[in-house]
Formats: structure tokens, C-alpha cells, sequence
């Protein structure tokens, strides 16, 4: 047997595991075996509005990677695997999976249009940025932050503690989406105050379980300018990297402008290390390649971009996450 053309087989089709493990999230099996377990075929046909034979066909290829269990008598569970797919799994990553579909998935299978014409593989197919499609396409805007918030959730709990913070600052995490990184913030510097700054739309439901003296939410866009003067540290989380050099530059550049004196920036990224070594980065990096502008850098690379803002990279903090913590001052 081959085993380098095995392997690179086996890889190769990855793709039909990944499409399996959404549709399942789609259909909603493990959601009807949380609530119900150890169904037979017939029930959850009846419980999903499915084909029965087309089921029990996703079921078997599922159960035979280890993804859902097949009882002796015939019936179909939960495993530890499949269990994270529903809903109400406190650590569950449904959301992650349904943003998966669609026009998005068809990004994916184009990544050689990416490598072609040097631009995200879904403004090729479909004349348009996936921000732009969002903003058309409201559920799939719902999905894309329900996906945000599962896929950031462990990242949220345990960078806080780790935030170069002083008790009394004024925190502004901009970009921050409907604010549950900023409520882990407040939740572990007891008296920092919390200014949420993102889209209307996405800040006009702030989760935030915080007393609400000790933050507010402020809708506009970080291309535009910010208030000056009005926080002591600055927040950028999982935003440089959806975006092109000249776009972080516009971001960078209106940041600075509104730092005080001894405020500083946390740029919180993955950063691509230099070597061949394997690192989440570089998967994360390809997966932006099919979808936005941006891309995962390496340490240099955020130097550059620093110092054309007038910002230097005083520290990088490492974090149990595949991220780091960039601390940067004005120059």
C-alpha cells in the first residue's frame, strides 16, 4: 500500500467529513437526540421532516467516523463527539457550523479563484464582499454573529486575567460585536469602565451582565474617527485580520489620533511565526483568503503596519489560545 498517496487521498476529501458534520447541524439531529435519546431511524425522520433512507445514509457515514452512536438495537445517540452539535451544549459549536452554508461554503471550494486573482474567492463569485452580503442577507448576518460569539467563547473567558489593565482604566474594545469579550472584561477588573464600540447594528443588543454604570455602548464605524480622549486602553480583538494593509492603516491611524497621552492599544491576533512549523495561524490564515481582504501576519508585519500609523509594538504577550496580545503606544 501507498501510504503518502493514502494519506493525501484520505486529505483530499476531508471536505465530504466537514459538509457531513454541517448538515447534521443544519438538520438538527443532535438538537432532537438532546432532548429525546436514543431514537430509532423512523423517529427522527419524523422529528427532522427528513427522508428516512437519505438520513440513515448521513447517519452511518457519521457513525462510522465516530461522530453519533449506533445502538444494538438499532437506534441512534449521542456520543461525546456529537454532543457539542446541540444547541443546548453549554460549549456548543452549532453556531460555528451553520454559517457554513451557502455562498460561504461555496467561497471555500474556490480558494484556487483566491490564489488566481489575488482577491477574496467570494468577491470573484459573487461580485461582492462578505460583509456587503451580510448586510443583505439578514439571517445570514444573524448566523455570522451567533458564530462569532460560540467560536470566540473559550478565547473570551481566558485572555481577561491576562490584559495588561490598571484597575481604574477606561476600556473602549472596538469592533467588539454585541460585547461578550468586554462583559469578561468587566467581570475580572471590577472597576474598569467599558465603552462597546462597533456597528449600530451590532451593538443595539449589548450582552452585558455588568452594572450598567460601568459601561456604555457607541454605535459607529472604526473607519471614521473616534472621540478623542475618552479611554485609557484601546481594544482591537480578531479585526486587523479581516482587513487589507491600507484598510488596517485607515483603522490604526484613527486609533492613534485618539489616544491621550500614556494610552495604549491591545491588538489581540494570531501571529504567523516564520518557520514551516505547523500553526493554527496558517489554517485560519487560508480560510480569510476565501472570505475577506485580510490575512493572519507575522510579528514584522504588524511592526510595519505600526509604525506607518504612528504606533510602536512596545510588547507581545502570549496566551494559552493561539493568539497573542500586541501592546502598542504612540510614537
Amino acid at each position: 500500500m501507498n501510504t503518502s498517496k493514502e494519506r493525501i487521498h484520505s486529505l483530499a476529501h476531508a471536505y465530504l467529513l466537514s459538509s457531513a458534520i454541517c448538515a447534521a447541524a443544519e438538520l438538527g439531529i443532535a438538537d432532537s437526540l438532546w432532548d429525546h435519546p436514543a431514537q430509532t431511524l423512523d423517529q427522527l425522520a419524523n422529528a427532522l421532516n427528513a427522508d428516512r433512507r437519505s438520513l440513515f445514509r448521513l447517519l452511518r457515514y457519521l457513525v462510522s467516523h465516530q461522530i453519533f452512536s449506533q445502538n444494538e438495537n438499532g437506534s441512534f445517540s449521542l456520543n461525546p463527539e456529537a454532543s457539542y452539535l446541540a444547541k443546548k451544549h453549554p460549549e456548543s459549536i452549532q453556531g460555528d457550523l451553520l454559517v457554513a452554508t451557502g455562498p460561504r461554503w461555496n467561497a471555500i471550494g474556490a480558494i484556487h479563484e483566491a490564489a488566481l486573482h489575488g482577491k477574496p474567492a467570494f468577491d470573484v463569485l459573487y461580485g461582492k464582499t462578505y460583509f456587503e452580503y451580510l448586510s443583505q442577507n439578514p439571517e445570514a448576518e444573524k448566523r455570522f454573529n451567533v458564530h462569532m460569539t460560540t467560536y470566540t467563547q473559550d478565547e473570551d473567558r481566558l485572555l481577561p486575567p491576562l490584559l495588561p489593565l490598571k484597575e481604574t482604566d477606561t476600556v473602549m474594545d472596538i469592533g467588539g460585536g454585541e460585547g461578550q469579550f468586554l462583559n469578561q472584561v468587566l467581570q475580572r477588573f471590577p472597576n474598569v469602565y467599558g465603552i462597546l464600540f462597533d456597528l449600530e447594528t451590532a451593538v443595539s443588543h449589548p450582552k452585558i451582565q455588568q452594572d450598567q454604570s460601568r459601561w456604555q455602548a457607541h454605535g459607529g464605524s472604526f473607519f471614521d474617527s473616534f472621540p478623542e480622549n475618552t479611554a485609557d486602553v484601546f481594544i482591537l480583538k480578531r479585526v486587523l485580520h479581516n482587513w487589507s494593509d491600507e484598510d488596517c492603516l485607515k483603522i490604526l491611524k484613527n486609533i492613534a489620533q485618539a489616544m491621550k497621552d500614556g494610552s495604549k492599544l491591545l491588538v489581540i491576533e494570531g501571529v504567523v511565526p516564520e518557520d514551516t512549523s505547523r500553526h493554527h495561524s496558517k489554517d485560519t490564515d487560508l480560510f480569510l483568503m476565501t472570505l475577506f481582504a485580510g490575512s493572519e501576519r507575522t510579528e514584522d508585519e504588524f511592526k510595519e503596519l505600526a509604525k506607518k500609523s504612528g504606533l510602536e509594538i512596545v510588547r507581545t504577550l502570549p496566551t494559552p489560545t493561539f493568539l497573542s496580545i500586541l501592546e502598542l503606544k504612540k510614537i
